[in-house]
């Protein structure tokens, strides 16, 4: 839910003097939010606050949507200007996305807009992951998933089953009670230690990734940015300098959004190709 506001709050400010156009942002909400239903009641206050706000002439409507296919068509023919979805979806559609988009943007967490990914398992586990036979992963990400899938695949480790698991603490919570393996994300993994300093007797890191992946990526198309370019530049103009519409968000760990260059997709871009050629795709 801050997420949204946070987003609708920073977009919102850039608008100020525009002309009375509708703008329509689609969130695909799986592997962003704990559930759909968060994600729903984010959208419907965030529209409900912006939206009945007389200093924004824009209206701006963020849609949550159950159908990727759906979002991204509407995306592709115009319906939406802006997209926000995971970077395993985005890397699963690189082709078409790039094709009608011109500005691919991340969200920031502290001072960091890429984060790494951890293999764990339980410290009971004595087994190296070399010799495990019908070993099952846990993940949430798909992007978590890719890179467990590439480093084992590297490395002649077969036989793996992943499975997926809807709520972030159980990808540490599993591991830390149960002999099970799991990939989950530096900043979870470090803040329920902190939450919990004993997961530390139970749950060793195995494997570390480079830090290359997004949290999440947002999109806008070539038209939309063409019409409101100037919008870009002040999205780091809005975080630095409203500071009082901004000061309620300071204890949230999102605290902004920064244009992602082709350069610092670069590592991404590479695992991502290398990825492929392993599974046999490219």
């Amino acid at each position: 839910m801050k997420i949204l506001i946070l987003i609708g709050l920073i977009i919102s400010f850039s608008f100020l003097n525009a002309k009375d156009d509708v703008i329509n942002m689609g969130i695909y909400p799986e592997g962003i939010f704990i559930s759909k239903k968060q994600a729903m009641v984010a959208a419907k206050i965030w529209n409900t606050k912006v939206n009945n706000d007389n200093r924004y002439k824009n209206e701006v409507i963020l849609k949550i949507y159950d159908d990727f296919d759906e979002m991204i068509n509407l995306y592709n023919n115009k319906k939406l200007y802006s997209i926000i979805i995971t970077p395993g979806k985005y890397y699963s559609n690189k082709e078409k996305l790039d094709k009608i988009t011109y500005l691919k943007w991340g969200f920031i967490r502290g001072e960091n807009t890429f984060s790494k990914f951890y293999l764990i398992k339980n410290k009971n586990f004595k087994d190296d992951i070399k010799n495990v036979k019908n070993l099952t992963i846990l993940y949430k990400e798909e992007m978590a998933k890719n890179w467990v899938e590439y480093y084992t695949l590297k490395n002649n480790i077969k036989n793996i089953d992943f499975k997926k698991i809807e709520k972030d603490n159980k990808l540490v919570f599993n591991v830390f009670f149960k002999n099970e393996f799991s990939v989950v994300r530096q900043e979870l993994y470090d803040t329920m230690v902190k939450l919990n300093p004993q997961i530390k007797t139970k749950v060793e890191i195995i494997k570390e990734s480079d830090k290359i992946f997004p949290v999440s990526m947002g999109l806008d198309r070539k038209d939309f940015a063409e019409k409101y370019i100037y919008i870009h530049d002040n999205i780091k103009k809005d975080i630095n300098e409203n500071n009082i519409q901004l000061e309620s968000f300071k204890h949230v760990d999102v605290n902004g959004i920064k244009v992602l260059t082709d350069d610092e997709l670069k590592p991404l871009d590479e695992f991502y190709k290398d990825y492929l050629k392993i599974i046999g795709k490219n």
